[in-house]
């Protein structure tokens, strides 16, 4: 398990499919992607298996700990890239610990002063 993993099931919540906040825990499919070494990893349509949410999560695990670290969110529409960079914001806001220190969170855009990372 890398270490962005492990903060993120320590730390991390997320709204389940019933619609309960509960513990990030790592799925199969989202365990089997943070197996794959480097930084560039392709996955033909994975529909319902958590994979952005782990890669939004593991992103913003990088951007609270990485020094310079930007990190994007794209999709096909600009609804669905609001929609995603909501989640992240749903994570920091129920992070379990120390609040992260947010300077700029607008519905397009955060950065965090500490790291200077956005």
């Amino acid at each position: 398990m890398t270490p962005e993993a492990r903060v993120i099931q320590e730390r991390f919540r997320i709204v389940n499919k019933e619609q309960d906040d509960v513990d990030f825990i790592l799925n199969s499919a989202q365990r089997e992607v943070d197996a794959v070494p480097g930084t560039r990893v392709i996955i033909p349509k994975a529909r319902r298996r958590g994979i952005s949410k782990y890669f939004l999560a593991r992103a913003a695990v990088r951007c609270l700990g990485v020094k310079n670290t930007n990190a994007v969110v794209i999709s096909h529409e600009t609804e669905a890239t609001e929609r995603m960079l909501a989640s992240v914001r749903y994570f920091l806001e129920n992070f379990k610990g120390p609040k992260p220190l947010l300077r700029n969170a607008s519905k397009n855009e955060l950065t965090f002063p500490k790291t200077n990372s956005a």
